[in-house]
């Protein structure tokens, strides 16, 4: 049980440093080994009606910044989708026309239309 903890004590800690440096794609490449240590812990329990897994006083602690950090995350990625999906809507009224050859089309340019008798 004890090597079960320090394992998922260490890829939070990891996944926790991530976060703080807002890496947030080394955070989500470590979710493998978080749900392998999650499901390490729950088989190195004593016996299934035991109740919740005994965790140290370290890893709780652990635990709780991993939770602000996600919480956090979540916010600044929910900004910058935000943000993103204003400069669309602002950019749809700017869209470049391009013509047969790959160029960007002038506006208000001339039209010859060809026409035969």
């Amino acid at each position: 049980m004890a090597n079960a903890r320090r394992a998922l004590q260490s890829v939070l800690q990891m996944e926790n440093a991530a976060l703080r440096r807002a890496d947030f794609a080394a955070a989500a490449a470590l979710l493998p080994d978080k749900v392998a240590a999650i499901q390490g812990l729950h088989t190195a329990q004593p016996s299934a009606g035991s109740g919740p897994p005994v965790l140290g006083r370290v890893l709780k602690a652990v635990i709780e910044d991993n939770t602000k950090l996600l919480e956090q995350a979540v916010v600044v990625q929910t900004r910058v989708v935000e943000l993103i999906a204003r400069a669309a809507r602002r950019g749809d009224e700017t869209i470049s026309r391009y013509g047969a050859h790959g160029r960007e089309a002038r506006e208000g340019g001339a039209i010859a239309l060809l026409t035969r008798a």
